[in-house]
C-alpha cells in the first residue's frame, strides 16, 4: 500500500536547500555524522510553515504496526514516531534506519498532512503514477533525508559510494543516488560553461566580422551615416532600417 500523496511542487534542489537549512538549524552544518536523534529531541523543527515543538517517541513495534515510522502534524506541533528497533538500529549508526528518521523529519519540515508513515521494508520511493516526482511527498522526503545526512560540502572528499555511505550514515543505495546527482550538476555547470565559452567566441566573431565591414562609400539616404553595405543587389544600412537598390552602374565589389 503507497503512503505518498500529492504536494506542493519543490525541485530536488529546493529541497536539498531545505535539507541544508535545517543542518543550519541544528546546528549541525559541519559535523558529520549528522545525529539525527539529537536533532529529534531538540524539542523544536523549523518548518515552511514556521517553527514547531517538536515531539519524538520511540514506541514498541507491535504499536507502529507495519510503518517504520509515522509523522502526525498540527497547526503548532509535530509528532515523529518510530519503531523501537528502528531506533536502536539508528543508534548504532545502520543507514537505512537513519535515514527512516530523516525522512519523517522531512515531512515534518515541507508537509502538513495530518499523517505520514514510512511503511516496514520500504526500498526507495512507489510513486503512484499519476503523481510526478517533483509533487511527491515521498519522493520529496527522500531527497531531503539524503540531503540532511549527507553534507555535500564536505562529500566532495569521498569519491566512491562506499566512502560516503560510511562517513555520513546512509545506505549505499542513497550513496550511489548522491555520486549521481553530483555528477549531474557537474555536467550540467560544464554544459552551461561550454555554452558560455561559446556564446564569447560568437561575440567575438561578430566584433571582428564588423571591424572588418567595407562600407559602400555613399551616405545612407535615409540616416545620412556612412553605414551602407552592400547585400545581394541591394544595400542595407547598419545604422537604421534602410534597405535600397544599389545605384546604377555601381558593385558591390
Amino acid at each position: 500500500m503507497s503512503h505518498d500523496y500529492r504536494v506542493k511542487a519543490r525541485s530536488d534542489e529546493e529541497v536539498r536547500s531545505l535539507a541544508r537549512q535545517m543542518r543550519t538549524f541544528f546546528k549541525t552544518e559541519k559535523r558529520y555524522p549528522v545525529n539525527i536523534l539529537t536533532c529529534l529531541r531538540s524539542g523544536s523543527v523549523s518548518t515552511v510553515f514556521g517553527v514547531k515543538k517538536l515531539e519524538f517517541r520511540a514506541l514498541p513495534d507491535e504499536e507502529v504496526g507495519g510503518d517504520d515510522a509515522r509523522t502526525l502534524v498540527s497547526r503548532d506541533a509535530v509528532v515523529i514516531q518510530a519503531k523501537k528497533s528502528v531506533v536502536d538500529r539508528a543508534t548504532l549508526g545502520v543507514g537505512r534506519d537513519r535515514q527512516t528518521l530523516a525522512h519523517e523529519l522531512g515531512h515534518a519540515v515541507m508537509h502538513e498532512r495530518p499523517m505520514m508513515a514510512r511503511a516496514t521494508g520500504a526500498i526507495g520511493n512507489n510513486i503512484p503514477g499519476y503523481i510526478k516526482p517533483y509533487e511527491s511527498a515521498e519522493h520529496q522526503a527522500k531527497v531531503f533525508a539524503a540531503g540532511f545526512l549527507i553534507i555535500d560540502s564536505l562529500a566532495t572528499d569521498f569519491r566512491t559510494a562506499e566512502e560516503i555511505s560510511t562517513q555520513f550514515g546512509v545506505s549505499l543505495e542513497s550513496a550511489m543516488i548522491f555520486i549521481d546527482q553530483r555528477e549531474e550538476d557537474q555536467r550540467r555547470k560544464d554544459s552551461a560553461s561550454l555554452v558560455g565559452r561559446m556564446a564569447e567566441e560568437f561575440r567575438n566573431l561578430v566584433t571582428q566580422v564588423s571591424a572588418a565591414t567595407v562600407y559602400f562609400p555613399v551616405a545612407c539616404p535615409k540616416c545620412g551615416s556612412p553605414t551602407l553595405r552592400p547585400i545581394g543587389v541591394k544595400l542595407s544600412c547598419d545604422s537604421c532600417d534602410y534597405i535600397g537598390a544599389l545605384p546604377d552602374g555601381d558593385s558591390a565589389s
